[in-house]
């Protein structure tokens, strides 16, 4: 079974259920993160890692964590053909590798002005 949420860009906001049955096209491709077109209004899809963090939440693609003091951004890396956990200063981790010892504790949409932190 394939997992995903949503965003909506132009409304900055997750995609309901209806939307989600209705508006969305299923022509989007599997490669995350997926930007859509959709009468006029941009969607990002976020497919869901496959993996939990260490409290057992689902990870999904731009979800944030810390890591050793730092906070890293669950993201596929198209070479490597797997999520890895990217910080701010550009190093990264496998994702695989660490959710384990990390919690979710935001995204990328809702709780950027974490990443603007790291400075």
């Amino acid at each position: 079974m394939l997992k995903m949420r949503v965003w909506n860009i132009k409304e900055n906001r997750w995609a309901t259920m209806e939307e989600l049955l209705g508006d969305i096209p299923v022509s989007a491709t599997l490669n995350p993160p997926s930007i859509l077109t959709c009468g006029g209004e941009g969607w990002i899809v976020e497919l869901f890692t496959g993996l939990p963090d260490k409290d057992g939440k689902e990870v999904f693609d731009g979800d944030l964590f810390n890591f050793d003091g730092g906070i890293a951004r669950a993201e596929w890396c198209d070479d490597l053909a797997r999520y890895l956990a990217v910080f701010a200063d550009g190093s990264d981790l496998m994702l695989h590798a660490i959710t384990h010892r990390c919690a979710v504790i935001g995204n990328i949409h809702e709780h950027k002005y974490l990443l603007d932190r790291e400075d």
